[in-house]
Protein backbone atom coordinates (compact mmCIF):
# COMPACT_ATOMS: atom_id res chain seq x y z
CA UNK A 1 0.00 0.00 0.00
CA UNK A 2 2.79 2.44 0.49
CA UNK A 3 6.56 2.66 -0.17
CA UNK A 4 9.60 3.80 1.90
CA UNK A 5 10.65 7.00 0.68
CA UNK A 6 13.50 7.77 3.81
CA UNK A 7 16.27 10.55 2.79
CA UNK A 8 14.74 11.79 -0.43
CA UNK A 9 11.46 13.09 1.31
CA UNK A 10 13.00 16.64 0.95
CA UNK A 11 12.94 16.73 -2.95
CA UNK A 12 9.20 15.38 -2.91
CA UNK A 13 7.26 18.21 -4.52
CA UNK A 14 3.60 16.67 -3.09
CA UNK A 15 4.87 16.89 0.47
CA UNK A 16 4.32 20.75 0.54
CA UNK A 17 1.35 20.41 -1.65
CA UNK A 18 -0.36 17.82 0.07
CA UNK A 19 -0.37 20.42 3.17
CA UNK A 20 -0.84 23.30 1.12
CA UNK A 21 -3.90 21.94 0.29
CA UNK A 22 -4.98 20.77 3.64
CA UNK A 23 -4.38 23.92 5.48
CA UNK A 24 -6.66 25.77 2.94
CA UNK A 25 -9.59 24.45 4.82
CA UNK A 26 -10.53 24.20 7.72
CA UNK A 27 -12.81 20.82 6.95
CA UNK A 28 -9.69 18.77 5.58
CA UNK A 29 -8.11 16.61 8.17
CA UNK A 30 -6.29 14.08 8.35
CA UNK A 31 -9.10 11.20 9.52
CA UNK A 32 -11.58 12.75 7.41
CA UNK A 33 -9.08 12.03 4.26
CA UNK A 34 -8.06 8.76 5.57
CA UNK A 35 -11.96 7.50 5.60
CA UNK A 36 -12.61 8.95 1.79
CA UNK A 37 -9.56 7.48 0.51
CA UNK A 38 -10.19 4.04 2.98
CA UNK A 39 -6.60 4.22 4.60
CA UNK A 40 -5.85 4.81 8.36
CA UNK A 41 -5.03 8.24 9.50
CA UNK A 42 -1.25 6.81 9.90
CA UNK A 43 -1.37 6.25 6.49
CA UNK A 44 -2.23 9.62 5.56
CA UNK A 45 0.16 11.35 8.45
CA UNK A 46 3.32 9.16 6.99
CA UNK A 47 2.54 10.31 3.50
CA UNK A 48 2.49 13.79 4.62
CA UNK A 49 5.27 13.69 6.74
CA UNK A 50 7.38 12.50 3.80
CA UNK A 51 8.01 8.62 5.68
CA UNK A 52 6.11 7.05 3.13
CA UNK A 53 4.64 8.00 -0.72
CA UNK A 54 1.12 6.44 -1.63
CA UNK A 55 0.95 3.54 -4.01
CA UNK A 56 0.08 4.00 -7.22
CA UNK A 57 -3.64 3.80 -7.09
CA UNK A 58 -3.84 6.48 -4.37
CA UNK A 59 -1.61 9.01 -5.80
CA UNK A 60 -4.04 9.16 -8.57
CA UNK A 61 -7.21 9.59 -6.08
CA UNK A 62 -5.30 12.75 -4.32
CA UNK A 63 -5.23 13.91 -7.64
CA UNK A 64 -8.77 13.53 -8.40
CA UNK A 65 -9.37 14.39 -4.81
CA UNK A 66 -7.17 17.66 -5.09
CA UNK A 67 -8.70 18.59 -8.22
CA UNK A 68 -5.08 18.65 -9.35
CA UNK A 69 -3.22 20.18 -6.78
CA UNK A 70 -1.28 17.40 -6.05
CA UNK A 71 -0.65 15.45 -8.97
CA UNK A 72 0.17 12.13 -9.25
CA UNK A 73 3.77 12.86 -10.55
CA UNK A 74 4.66 15.02 -7.74
CA UNK A 75 5.39 12.04 -5.53
CA UNK A 76 8.26 11.31 -7.87
CA UNK A 77 11.54 12.57 -7.04
CA UNK A 78 13.31 14.60 -9.65
CA UNK A 79 15.85 11.50 -10.13
CA UNK A 80 12.52 9.60 -10.33
CA UNK A 81 10.90 12.21 -12.34
CA UNK A 82 13.84 12.19 -14.94
CA UNK A 83 14.31 8.67 -15.27
CA UNK A 84 10.48 7.63 -16.19
CA UNK A 85 10.73 10.98 -18.96
CA UNK A 86 13.35 9.15 -20.39
CA UNK A 87 12.07 5.54 -20.39
CA UNK A 88 8.64 7.16 -21.52
CA UNK A 89 10.98 9.08 -24.64
CA UNK A 90 13.26 6.09 -25.22
CA UNK A 91 10.19 3.76 -25.12
CA UNK A 92 8.13 5.96 -27.66
CA UNK A 93 11.40 5.72 -30.06
CA UNK A 94 11.56 1.87 -29.99
CA UNK A 95 8.20 1.82 -30.91
CA UNK A 96 8.39 4.51 -33.69
CA UNK A 97 11.66 2.97 -34.81
CA UNK A 98 9.33 -0.54 -35.46
CA UNK A 99 6.91 0.92 -36.65
CA UNK A 100 4.91 0.61 -33.92
CA UNK A 101 2.03 3.58 -32.77
CA UNK A 102 1.44 4.00 -29.08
Amino acid sequence: MVCKLGVMSKKVPAIEKLASWMKASSDRKWPHLARVLGVTATTVYRWSSGSYVPAPQFRLALQDLTKGEVLADDWLTDEEFKEAYAFSRSRRRRYAERGIEL
